[in-house]
Order: structure tokens, then C-alpha cells, then sequence
């Protein structure tokens, strides 16, 4: 079941946290895909694993990028087809200059292109946090596409809206979300990078 299989997720990240885990960056298959459609994107994944095996598709979270997966990969990629991307916006796929052109829809169809691009009709889909909510996204938009849903630290798009019109501890908690928006945020993240991990900084 999603459960059984979020919880092996987590019992996967604790076992290679603990042994140290690593793997050479030879191992990894580095590619580019150029998305087309009203708002294309040159995006960069990586794989591992057997092209033939069912495909495990890992998204990252903010601020990080693919790399974040490289010790569940060597793991899963035992088994499964592994797929890691960095979203557009991060590290080396495209960086559009316009902020409608990160829209979830967006990046969700970026992801769609991908495992067409792949031959992959069903896919085990995991998201992390910003990740998380394009793994919901996708998952709501192209369900026939969707093995199974993994999202760790991310919530469901409709109890996040829910949690946003009723509850002011919400609305505050995702202030810093404002901050990271506002003109020179990135200054103020490489002076002081504790602000993610935690701290808050807030739009007024």
C-alpha cells in the first residue's frame, strides 16, 4: 500500500543516514529533456537502474535538487528504475524569467513529458516537500499515471487551501513562503542560511 511504501521510504533514509551511505556520481546517468508546450523548459534528470524495470520518479524539495536522492537511489535502483529530476528553477534545468512559468501546472506537465519521453506509462511517484505538492498535482491531473503516491512533508493541495482559510497559526507558519518572494530574499538565504532551517522570516 502508499503507507507501507512511505514508511519503507522513511526507513530507508534513517538505515543510510546511520551507515553513511554514498554513492560515486559515475553511477548516474545524466540527461536532458526539452520540454515543449506554452511554457518549455530544458530540464535535467538523472537515472539509475534497469530502463526496464518499473520507474520509482524521486522529486526534490526546496531548496535542494537531484542530488538529494543519491543514496535511495543506489538502494532502489536494486529493484526499480530510478528517476530523479531537477525541477525547473533548480540547479541545472532551465530558470524562467517569469513567475507564472512556475506554476504547478506547469512543472507538473514538465514531469508528463518526461515519462513520455521515457516510455513509462505507470510510475511509483514520490515528492518532498515543493516536490510533494507537484507529486499531488500530477497525481490529480494524470491519476492513469500514477502507480502509487509517496509525499513526505508536503500536505494534501485541498487541506492546505482548508488550513489557510480557517486557521491564522497556518497563515503564519507559511510566511517565510512571502519572504522567499520579495526582491533580494536570496541575499538574505547566503547571509543566513538557518532561515531554512526553521527560522522565519516574515512580509512585514
Amino acid at each position: 500500500t502508499g503507507t507501507n511504501l512511505m514508511r519503507s521510504f522513511l526507513f530507508l533514509t534513517i538505515l543510510l543516514g546511520a551507515i553513511g551511505a554514498s554513492a560515486s556520481d559515475q553511477e548516474f546517468k545524466h540527461s536532458y529533456l526539452q520540454t515543449t508546450g506554452d511554457s518549455p523548459a530544458n530540464i535535467h534528470f538523472v537515472t539509475m537502474g534497469n530502463e526496464n524495470a518499473d520507474a520509482v520518479v524521486l522529486l526534490h524539495g526546496f531548496p535542494q535538487f537531484w542530488y538529494m536522492w543519491q543514496s535511495h537511489m543506489q538502494i532502489l535502483s536494486q529493484k526499480y528504475f530510478v528517476v530523479a529530476p531537477d525541477l525547473r528553477g533548480f540547479n541545472e534545468s532551465s530558470k524562467p524569467a517569469n513567475v507564472e512559468d512556475y506554476a504547478i501546472p506547469k512543472v507538473v506537465e514538465d514531469i508528463r513529458q518526461l515519462l513520455v519521453h521515457l516510455k513509462k506509462r505507470r510510475v511509483i511517484l514520490v515528492g518532498h516537500d515543493w516536490g510533494g505538492l507537484i507529486a499531488h498535482g500530477f497525481a490529480l491531473t494524470h491519476p492513469k499515471l500514477v502507480k502509487r503516491l509517496v509525499v513526505i512533508n508536503a500536505p494534501h493541495p485541498m487541506a492546505l487551501v482548508e488550513q489557510l482559510e480557517t486557521s491564522e497559526a497556518q497563515r503564519r507558519g507559511l510566511d517565510y513562503v512571502i519572504g522567499l518572494r520579495k526582491l533580494g530574499s536570496e541575499q538574505m538565504l547566503f547571509a543566513k542560511p538557518e532561515i531554512l532551517e526553521g527560522a522565519m522570516f516574515y512580509a512585514d
